[in-house]
């Protein structure tokens, strides 16, 4: 079991880091490649494109800003789906400790 998971966890972040990577390419790939990123990293992506980028390049400039969160949000939804959301089952399916 263990064995699959880190396979899953190592496709993911495959798929994540090559979605970011072909989001930045240009033309109809970009675009592709970016919508598909924002599903790829349900909700990381989509909260930072639409509710923290702008205040982000207000901040500092738009090319340090966009590969700079791109990094962020594939590094924290995999902490997310590959390391919290499996600990928080774990706990959940041994129940609390009395003690």
């Amino acid at each position: 079991m263990i064995a699959r998971i880190r396979f899953v966890a190592t496709a993911w972040l495959v798929g994540a880091v090559l979605l970011g990577v072909a989001s930045f390419a240009g033309g109809d790939l970009a675009i592709v490649a970016g919508w598909l990123f924002l599903v790829w990293t349900l909700p990381f992506g989509v909260i930072w494109w639409f509710a923290l980028y702008d205040h982000a390049v207000a901040l500092f400039p738009r090319a340090v800003v966009q590969p700079a969160g791109v990094a962020g949000v594939i590094l924290i939804a995999f902490l997310f789906w590959f390391v919290v959301v499996p600990a928080v089952r774990r706990l959940s399916v041994r129940g609390p400790k009395n003690t």
